[in-house]
Formats: structure tokens, C-alpha cells, sequence
């Protein structure tokens, strides 16, 4: 699992990154084509600021968005995925409760992150950010929670052999 972790963060780290800026560029040189074919009365009406804005910084957040999404996105999932097989691994029962409970989370996340994008006028990205990662917190709470059940039912079983071995070396 860290390993597979690892792979992915490196790929992250090399090629997203060259494949980001490759993209980026690739938009600034279509959107500076296309205020090359604007009118000059488009640039009469328009603040140079809000033009300049749209080329670097929102550009930026949408390459940042299309490279770091499908990543981060794989990477969750292969970690989610890879600690479900390990807590099946070790105690079916509770994976399963947690296994069960993801699907209401991730909708619970749309859901939440709908009306964020509805309302979006008024929250600003740092603010919608915080709330869905604060919904992930709860998920990875909950993972733990199920994680220690499973620990104190280890070390409960662990308890139990060691009593029966004493008893059988008693004996």
C-alpha cells in the first residue's frame, strides 16, 4: 500500500506536473489566439486587469484543477481500496460496516459540494475547501474508529490464546 502510494506521489510529482504545464500553455496559446481575433471594441469595453486576470490566474486554478483532480482522485481511491482489503483481511465484519458506510459519505460529500458550487457566490474556494476536506476528516474518523475496533478485538483474541496457552502449560 505505501509503496503503491509512493509510485503514485512520484508520478504526481514528475509527470503531472510536466503534463500540467504543457496544458496550461497549451490554453494561454489558444485564449491569446482568440483575443487576437477580438474586435477592438471588445477591448474598449473591457477592463485589461480583468482580461490579464482570466489569462493567468484563473487559467492557472483550471491546469491545476485538470492535472491534480485525476491524481489526487487515483490515489484516494487505490488507498481506500488498499485499506478495505487490509481491515477484510483482519476482521470482515467491521470492514464491511466501514465498506458500507462509504457510499453514503461520498454522497453526502456531492450532495454538500452541489449546493457549495450553488452558493459558490457567496463561499469563497478556501471555505468550500476547508467543509469538504472537514466531510473526508469524518471518514478518515471513522476508519480509525472501525480500525481501533478491530485492534481491540486483536489484542482481545491475543489475550484469550495467551490464557488458554497457560493453561494448557499448567496442565
Amino acid at each position: 500500500l505505501f509503496i503503491l502510494n509512493a509510485v503514485c506521489n512520484y508520478y504526481i510529482t514528475c509527470k503531472g506536473h510536466i503534463m500540467g504545464s504543457m496544458m496550461e500553455r497549451d490554453m494561454r496559446n489558444e485564449i491569446f489566439d482568440h483575443y487576437q481575433k477580438l474586435s477592438f471594441t471588445f477591448y474598449d469595453n473591457q477592463k485589461v486587469g480583468h482580461l490579464l486576470s482570466r489569462v493567468t490566474a484563473d487559467l492557472f486554478d483550471i491546469s491545476e484543477l485538470l492535472h491534480h483532480g485525476p491524481e489526487d482522485l487515483l490515489t484516494s481511491v487505490l488507498t481506500i481500496i488498499g485499506a478495505l482489503v487490509v481491515m477484510f483481511s483482519i476482521r470482515w465484519e467491521l470492514a464491511l460496516i466501514v465498506a458500507l458506510t462509504i457510499p453514503v459519505f461520498l454522497v453526502v460529500v456531492m450532495v454538500l459540494a452541489f449546493s457549495f458550487a450553488v452558493v459558490g457566490s457567496f463561499l469563497t474556494g478556501e471555505i468550500a475547501m476547508f467543509l469538504i476536506l472537514f466531510l473526508i476528516g469524518l471518514l478518515a474518523a471513522l476508519l480509525h474508529f472501525v480500525l481501533g475496533l478491530i485492534q481491540k478485538d486483536v489484542s482481545e483474541q491475543m489475550w484469550l490464546l495467551k490464557q488458554r496457552m497457560d493453561e494448557q502449560s499448567k496442565e
